[in-house]
């Protein structure tokens, strides 16, 4: 395995290459390598667990803020919709572009809580 090969050359590598096959023999019988091998997969594990980690919090952060972004146009919106009957133009172009902000977000949000939801299985 890549790991174990890791661990030997690491081992191997402070050593002149004539001494390298006693050295390994010596670090294998005394279950040094055994050791190295369980420590680089210790680290590996670790390094994947770090990734996940902050894979969670970016998908949090980016739900979080859709859904704030959600909540705002929704706002906006009722402002809008409680003066609807004193419109002009420019109130018509702000509904418009409001509601499909609103239809936007509402799909993005859901896609969110999907990779959300998946990062904290992982």
């Amino acid at each position: 395995s890549l790991v174990a090969r890791s661990a030997s050359t690491t081992t191997s590598s402070a050593w002149p290459a004539f001494l390298a096959p006693v050295v390994n023999r010596v670090t294998d019988g005394a279950g040094l390598g055994e050791l190295q091998r369980l420590k680089a997969a210790v680290n590996e594990a670790e390094t994947a667990h770090e990734a996940a980690v902050a894979q969670r919090a970016e998908a949090l952060r980016a739900h979080d803020s859709l859904t704030q972004g959600r909540s705002s146009t929704q706002a906006d919106l009722t402002v809008l919709l409680q003066r609807r009957d004193a419109w002009d133009a420019d109130d018509v172009k702000k509904f418009t572009r409001l509601t499909s902000d609103e239809h936007s977000l509402k799909t993005r949000i859901s896609e969110s809580l999907i990779t959300r939801e998946a990062s904290e299985r992982a």
